[in-house]
């Protein structure tokens, strides 16, 4: 039994993740369920959700210095448009995107893998930014079945040890006040 089994228990959907490209989609899934769950009410906008998501996910490259807030604010804006962008590389993603899942909103997908993609480029920067898009995009159904698998796991509960504590934490602790107000929480 896999530790996802252990802390949802064996009816749940959620499989341990089976590669990078899964564990960061469930990782920013959960933040972001739990985000609308327990603070939706800060919130303006799904893209606003989606933002503060990405800041949480992204919280250890942004205290590095390798991701600033505009950095994920770009990149959800290149997500709405379908694209993928790292640097002047930009990647259109493939017609018909919209989600064959209930519950996965194309805004979460395709921000996911905007997400990924900005983390293999801080992670490997000697890679190629094309080479890191398409290797993102090859993976776009299973980080879909990711997000569909979490979303279904967030609704039943509980939450992974640690995601409500890091959601929470960033939302009310001091030490995050000035990101909150970067990105216009207040």
């Amino acid at each position: 039994m896999g530790i996802f089994s252990k802390i949802f228990g064996k009816s749940t959907p959620l499989k341990q993740p089976a590669d990078n490209f899964e564990y960061i989609a469930m990782n920013l899934a959960f933040i972001f369920h739990l985000l609308k769950k327990n603070h939706g009410n800060r919130v303006s906008s799904e893209s606003d959700l989606l933002l503060i998501s990405g800041v949480i996910d992204m919280i250890k490259y942004l205290q590095e210095g390798s991701i600033t807030v505009e950095d994920i604010r770009n990149g959800l804006m290149a997500s709405k448009q379908d694209r993928c962008r790292l640097g002047p590389t930009t990647i259109q993603h493939e017609n018909g995107t919209r989600s064959m899942f209930v519950g996965v909103e194309d805004p979460l997908l395709n921000f996911t893998i905007q997400i990924e993609a900005m983390i293999f480029a801080v992670d490997k920067p000697g890679m190629d930014a094309k080479r890191i898009i398409n290797a993102v995009l090859s993976k776009k159904a299973d980080i879909q079945r990711t997000l569909q698998d979490t979303a279904v796991a967030a609704q039943s509960g509980p939450f992974p040890p640690g995601v409500p504590e890091l959601v929470d934490g960033f939302m009310t602790a001091d030490e995050f006040s000035d990101l909150r107000q970067q990105i216009g929480i207040h």
